[in-house]
């Protein structure tokens, strides 16, 4: 007479099989905060979307990245018309990457307190290829000028974009603005 395996072995076995074949639960928006100190910012990504070296990206493709630039020695025009002065920038490096395919949809928003531009450029990556988009937000913080881009795979516009601007929503600067500059009086003025 063999010997008989208890009857919950079969229990054990399922149970076991179940909690190899499950996938594991996805990151916690704690988990997918990500805090730059270099550039000063912190945001939450997408669900399931991923830092690759200086940029992110989603599942299908689409990537985001960050360009800074100092507005330190720029003229006063400029930076009053912030951000929307940058416009012309836009669609040059639009161009320069891309075939626009119309006219950028222009947007307002408010990144980490700030009045913020965005920009978003039907594009074709290729003549020929299925029509997609590109997207910017520009947002001026003290003296730096944060220019977020982003680029999608044709079809991935409608998924990736509203993530995006999600996330752009929730961005927060790390440093503290400083005072505006005191303005310089004539001679023989005071300033008040």
């Amino acid at each position: 007479m063999g010997i008989r395996p208890p009857a919950a072995f079969p229990l054990l076995t399922l149970a076991l099989l179940a909690a190899a074949c499950s996938s594991p639960s996805p990151p916690s928006a704690a988990d997918r905060t990500v805090t730059d100190e270099g550039l000063g910012i912190r945001y939450t990504l997408p669900d399931q979307w991923t830092p690759f070296l200086d940029e992110v990206r989603s599942p299908g493709g689409t990537v985001w990245e960050l360009k800074t630039k100092s507005l330190e020695d720029a003229e006063k025009g400029f930076l009053t018309g912030l951000p929307r002065t940058i416009l012309p920038q836009l669609v040059g490096w639009t161009e320069f990457f891309y075939k626009r395919n119309g006219e950028p949809a222009l947007a307002d928003t408010v990144i980490g307190g700030h009045p913020a531009l965005e920009a978003v450029f039907p594009v074709l990556i290729r003549p020929g290829d299925p029509p997609t988009a590109v997207a910017y937000w520009a947002v001026r913080h003290g003296d730096t000028l944060y220019v977020f881009r982003a680029g999608f795979p044709p079809g991935l516009e409608a998924v990736d974009l509203p993530a995006l601007r999600q996330m752009m929503r929730g961005l927060t600067f790390l440093r503290p603005e400083p005072p505006p500059a005191e303005p310089e009086a004539p001679p023989g003025q005071v300033v008040q």
